[in-house]
């Protein structure tokens, strides 16, 4: 039988990919909105981990 694959998992690779991408443009030279998305992609993380342990 297949392994499930945790979707909060891929959900942060995706997110992680953008976030590098956007600290290419203009957008992310600001300090702010750059820490608004580390900390959504450890929130993200965090959850997956907290998830797996269950």
């Amino acid at each position: 039988m297949a392994k499930k694959k945790n979707p909060l998992k891929q959900a942060h690779k995706v997110f992680l990919h953008y976030f590098m991408v956007l600290c290419e443009t203009e957008l992310m030279d600001d300090l702010e909105l750059r820490k608004e998305f580390v900390s959504a992609l450890d929130t993200v993380k965090e959850t997956y981990k907290a998830q797996k342990g269950k």
